[in-house]
């Protein structure tokens, strides 16, 4: 399993924050890096660029600002800031956030980069772990408290039944979104999702693939290209992805955002066997 205290340092994990601006917040972070200030004025561009796009706030006052850059080559680059009081930082419900979490990453490394996403996202929805975090007297204390919240989800082993599932698709026609949603996945301990390049049945026509004239009568309006994401899902967790998505891309039913749906599954073969641990909810 991946381990995030393994790629942390104990001495990159900040207190108590003085910032209470998106920049500031992300130029304290930053110092602590030891860039050149060249590096660190691009990253922070592109950090700031990355926000634009949609907020990295995961809620429960938590958010995970992060880029894959250039201005870094084969290792990442983590740091931690606490503020008690809270900063404003784009959460979708309007509230402060306390515990930031910056990932700097190496542009190539898509999947390590994602995963270390994914486990972030896993390990703070434990409201006892955020308010340890929050508790600690000490950077120390913060660090010793993700040790421990990592060795339990290695301990815990919770049974489930491996047919209580349900196949989960997600058409998206916005790909910006591809990566937030594999990291909403990965939060559920998801990481057999499969991706598929797609185009709408207009799309089809204008291409000249072969379909029956009425088809052709009947599509008028052109649709995008898409991207279709296949998961096999927990039935505890398709309403809290969906949620989760639903607050990310915003209504479903806007013209050109996507589709999401799910089917029964009778049977599944192949799925190794859960170690995960119960989100909490």
């Amino acid at each position: 399993m991946l381990s995030l205290t393994k790629m942390l340092n104990s001495s990159a994990i900040i207190t108590e924050m003085k910032a209470s601006t998106s920049e500031a917040i992300f130029d304290e972070l930053l110092a602590l890096l030891h860039f050149s200030a060249d590096q660190q004025r691009k990253i922070k561009k592109e950090l700031i660029a990355r926000e634009k796009q949609s907020s990295t706030s995961i809620g429960n006052g938590v958010a995970v600002p992060h880029v894959r850059t250039k201005q870094v080559e084969g290792t990442f680059h983590i740091v931690i800031g606490r503020s008690t009081k809270g900063i404003p930082f784009g959460d979708t419900e309007g509230k402060l956030t306390h515990i930031f979490f910056l990932i700097i990453g190496p542009q190539t490394a898509t999947q390590m980069f994602l995963k270390l996403l994914g486990q972030i996202s896993f390990l703070m929805k434990e409201k006892s772990l955020r308010q340890q975090i929050l508790s600690a007297q000490s950077n120390l204390g913060i660090f010793q408290a993700l040790v421990d919240a990592e060795e339990n989800l290695k301990l815990s082993s919770v049974p489930r039944d491996e047919t209580n599932k349900e196949l989960m698709v997600i058409v998206l026609y916005r790909e910006e979104f591809i990566e937030e949603i594999y990291q909403i996945l990965v939060g559920y301990n998801i990481t057999k999702a499969t991706i598929l390049d797609g185009i709408g049945i207009g799309k089809a026509i204008s291409m000249g693939i072969p379909l029956f004239n009425t088809f052709r009568d009947i599509m008028q309006e052109d649709q995008p290209a898409n991207k279709t994401i296949l998961a096999i899902v927990d039935k505890s967790y398709i309403d809290p992805i969906i949620q989760r998505i639903s607050a990310l891309c915003g209504d479903l039913r806007a013209k050109e955002t996507g589709i999401l749906f799910t089917v029964p599954v009778n049977r599944v073969e192949g799925l190794a066997k859960s170690t995960e641990k119960e989100p909490s909810k």
